[in-house]
């Protein structure tokens, strides 16, 4: 008789209709935050700490002072790069 819409002139905007989701919301809204943060601390991670060297620089500093050797070097460079 009302179609889809739950019965009632305010269809899903009903009270019952919104009480109906509210247990969604709140599985849904944490996942959602935590999804955000961890996009936006992955993202932060790749372009490098700000202030401080890219991964690729502290390497070639490292390999410059004679911390590592060329090995090394080669092989964790492919692995940055990868």
């Amino acid at each position: 008789m009302h179609g889809w819409n739950g019965g009632g002139p305010m269809g899903w905007w009903s009270s019952a209709g919104y009480m109906a989701w509210m247990p969604v919301w709140w599985i849904l809204g944490p996942v959602i935050v935590a999804a955000i943060v961890w996009a936006v601390v992955r993202w932060r991670r790749s372009r490098g700490a700000p202030g401080g060297d890219s991964p690729t620089a502290s390497l070639k500093r490292r390999y410059a002072s004679g911390e590592i050797d060329s090995q090394t070097y080669h092989r964790m460079l492919r692995e940055i790069e990868s």
